[in-house]
């Protein structure tokens, strides 16, 4: 039967992930999701997640943005917050990444308001949400909790809590 299948497929490609074998459990992923219906929507949401991490590592951006989508509408029609904040926080990383900042801002912010505590009450999250609102300025940026960030490169600076990202918190 097509459930019995999926979550046979879902263990092979957890098994697959937990060995490196990104391609195989890439795979594997892939027909499971394809073979679960919305009577497992929480397990399909479980399989997205890991295939759209497994297209990123890969690198097929544009794919896994697509599977964290799927993810994001099953969670709203399911009612499950915290599913939709991850998807919303991946979706936000991968914008980020293909360098659509008004996207990437507007799901982190969303991810971060799913989890209660808002764009602001994440130090990486605040940090990143400057970034992309005036990357290209060099000098710093006053936070709303009365903090500077200076940019000091892609990748090299690292926040009081010690979250890497782009700016330096003073």
């Amino acid at each position: 039967d097509k459930r019995r299948a999926a979550y046979c497929l879902i263990t092979a490609a957890a098994d697959a992930r937990a060995r490196s074998l990104v391609d195989r459990a890439h795979v594997l992923y892939a027909s499971a999701v394809r073979l679960l219906d919305l009577d497992d929507a929480v397990a399909k949401m479980d399989a997205l997640y890991a295939l759209g991490d497994l297209a990123q590592r890969l690198g097929r951006t544009r794919e896994a943005l697509g599977h964290f989508e799927e993810m994001l509408r099953l969670a709203w029609h399911l009612d499950l917050p915290a599913k939709g904040g991850a998807a919303h926080g991946r979706l936000g990383r991968l914008h980020g990444t293909l360098g659509a900042h008004n996207q990437a801002l507007r799901h982190l912010e969303l991810a971060g308001q799913l989890r209660g505590d808002g764009v602001f009450g994440m130090p990486w999250l605040r940090v990143h949400h400057r970034n992309m609102t005036a990357e290209n300025n060099q000098g710093g940026y006053r936070l709303p909790d009365g903090g500077i960030a200076s940019p000091v490169g892609r990748g090299a600076g690292r926040c009081a809590n010690g979250a890497g990202h782009p700016f330096v918190c003073h």
